[in-house]
């Protein structure tokens, strides 16, 4: 699985939450664990030798359905794992996706994905009586259904019950126990008071509607089931500004207000406050995450005159935040522990023979085409474990480029990118080397309120 930058700096904005929500039909009938399920006929499918399925042309294997969608970053995430799998159990195993999303974009997704060899159905959103969706309705994805050999629901369950270990016993058919899905499907509340705006689905996500007749708004809101996770802006000559940020947690509403939205994921946050249980919960079921955003999650909107300009729109969001919320937050400079990537020999051996730029990551390897040394140490950011720092209060460790070469670059880096070792020795096939260094550099720093 590959991943484009650009695609990769829109899809972590909605990629903080690992929630995605929409709306289905609930209609019957309404399978359940413990249930068969019937001859399901997959009549869309791409990535497949046809384009048409039925369940029983996989009878005698088991059998993992995975919804998702192309805007959805754990989603995309899971998949290098999951392609590996099916390849590597081919013979008991057949992982079927179901994308309930744009056709044009899902099979953009896979023209630009070679290596991916996973099948998927394609249900437009706009499908309410899709079989499929009716019999596996659910409100947020990643959404796996687990069907045993013999056909039977075994497990519904999100992404965190799909590791290597329960995979591994699904397949071998041992005893597995899985954490399966709270769904509450509820009727939006009808809140009364001034309607100025309204929720509706844009581009498969539930939006508060964009009125441009409104030429001033600032509105902080508690956690609303009606609204999907994510970040929306319009910035249309001649209309109102607008920031439409959705169910984040606290530190990532000062993050935003402060860095902005394309400098927030990668810039170094060092969290001097004492109450931890308002960050993002990391290594949780999908259950206990749920319960915590409902406590910990808050949506932000601004709209503000179309002649406004970038540090005005910015201090009125900071304004906002602090005023709303219990603590501070500057950009400081701060003398921290950093990797430091270096060169350790000569660095023509990256230089660049010019050609198409490309850029193509994942866990298992960074292969670039005319790019810079910067889009090196942002995949070396992204995909490894290198910046997980272990401490709540500094949650990641920067990697700093200090090779000194400016031109473009050319490389094939292959390596298991959760393995340091790894990334060491191939480094040194680069004449690179990376060390453990203190810097110092500028910092995000959010305190508690004096």
């Amino acid at each position: 699985m590959v991943t484009s930058k650009s695609t990769y700096m829109r899809t972590i904005i909605l990629g903080m939450l690992l929630v995605f929500v929409f709306k289905t039909t609930i209609a019957a009938p309404q399978l359940k664990v413990g249930d068969k399920v019937p001859d399901i006929l997959f009549n869309d499918l791409i990535n497949y030798k046809s384009t048409k399925a039925k369940l029983s042309d996989f009878n005698g294997k088991y059998i993992l359905i995975d919804f998702w969608a192309t805007w959805c970053a754990p989603c995309v995430a899971s998949f290098p794992k999951l392609n590996k799998f099916q390849k590597d159990n081919n013979e008991k195993l057949q992982i079927i996706l179901v994308a309930q999303d744009d056709k044009h974009l899902v099979t953009e997704f896979f023209d630009s994905r070679s290596g991916l060899n996973i099948p998927s159905e394609v249900i437009s959103p706009n499908d309410k009586n899709n079989t499929i969706t009716r019999l596996f309705p659910h409100t947020s994805v990643p959404h796996y259904i687990w069907i045993n050999k013999e056909g039977y629901i075994i497990g519904i369950t999100g992404a965190e019950q799909a590791s290597e270990e329960n995979l591994k016993k699904f397949v071998d058919g041992d005893e597995l126990s899985l954490e399966n899905k709270r769904e509450q499907f509820v009727t939006p509340p009808n809140y009364n008071g001034l309607v100025i705006d309204s929720v509706e689905k844009i581009y498969g996500e539930n939006r508060v509607s964009f009125n441009p007749l409104v030429q001033f708004q600032s509105v902080i809101t508690k956690y609303d089931e009606r609204v999907s996770p994510g970040v929306s802006r319009n910035v249309i000559p001649g209309q109102p500004k607008m920031i439409d940020i959705r169910r984040f947690p606290i530190p990532s509403l000062y993050s935003i207000a402060y860095l902005g939205l394309e400098n927030y994921p990668s810039f170094t946050k060092i969290y001097e406050f004492h109450d931890s249980t308002i960050l993002e919960p990391v290594g949780v079921s999908m259950n206990k995450r749920n319960d915590w955003e409902k406590s910990n999650t808050y949506s932000y909107r601004l709209i503000m005159a179309p002649d406004t300009d970038s540090a005005q729109f910015m201090a009125t969001m900071q304004r906002d935040i602090s005023n709303h919320f219990n603590y501070t937050a500057a950009i400081e400079k701060r003398k921290i522990k950093c990797y430091v990537v270096r060169s350790n020999g000569d660095t023509s051996i990256l230089k660049s023979k010019g050609g198409e730029t490309s850029y193509n990551a994942s866990v298992y390897f960074i292969h670039l085409s005319n790019s810079s040394m910067s889009d090196f140490i942002f995949a070396l950011s992204k995909y490894s474990n290198l910046t997980k720092s272990g401490n709540w209060h500094m949650p990641n460790i920067p990697i700093i480029d200090e090779t000194g070469y400016k031109g473009k670059i050319d490389i094939i880096f292959n390596a298991n990118l959760k393995d340091p070792e790894e990334i060491r020795n191939e480094l040194k096939k680069h004449h690179l080397q990376l060390e453990l260094q203190y810097r110092e550099i500028n910092c995000l720093v959010i305190k508690d309120k004096l």
